[in-house]
């Protein structure tokens, strides 16, 4: 690829092109899913303006020429008071160029140096070996006992299973 890559905090004048992303990757596949239709533009930039200023959420996107291509979040996950919950996703058209990675190893970064989270925990769908590959090879732990179901972007009940990851302890 060429083109120049660029991760990056969306603004809230972005709202817009933000919610178009979303929107393309919900239909793309079924391991994502939003609650988009749910908010008006006015709200979308308002959260922007919100996560922008939080020391326990992120909101990350991958610029090519202009266009959005994917979107990483780290919200504080209300089932692990101290751990924020991680969420990527990549366009289709833009997969195996290691954009995720890229954004995951960018997220990681900022929950050791500038977050006040503990680590981060992710639920990945069993049937998605890349993804498990993915998260392993950065450092992320399959979680004992956590497999239970989750209802994919096509409405159906799936096997998942929650990974973590902390940053390394200073020695």
């Amino acid at each position: 690829m060429s083109e120049e890559v660029v991760i990056r905090v969306p603004q809230p004048d972005e709202a817009g092109q933000v919610m178009v992303l979303l929107a393309d990757l919900q239909r793309e596949t079924t391991t994502f899913t939003t609650d988009l239709a749910t908010h008006s533009q006015r709200e979308v930039a308002d959260q922007l303006a919100q996560i922008n200023e939080s020391p326990t959420h992120l909101l990350l996107v991958a610029e090519i020429d202009q266009r959005l291509v994917a979107i990483l979040s780290v919200t504080k996950d209300p089932d692990h008071e101290s751990w924020g919950e991680l969420g990527v996703a990549v366009k289709r058209d833009f997969w195996h160029l290691g954009l995720g990675t890229a954004m995951i190893q960018t997220g990681q970064d900022w929950v050791d140096q500038m977050s006040q989270l503990e680590g981060l925990v992710l639920t990945v769908q069993d049937q998605n070996d890349r993804a498990s590959s993915l998260y392993e090879y950065l450092g992320f732990q399959s979680v004992k006992n956590s497999t239970h179901a989750v209802t994919n972007g096509h409405g159906d009940r799936v096997r998942a299973h929650e990974m973590k990851w902390r940053p390394a302890e200073e020695s």
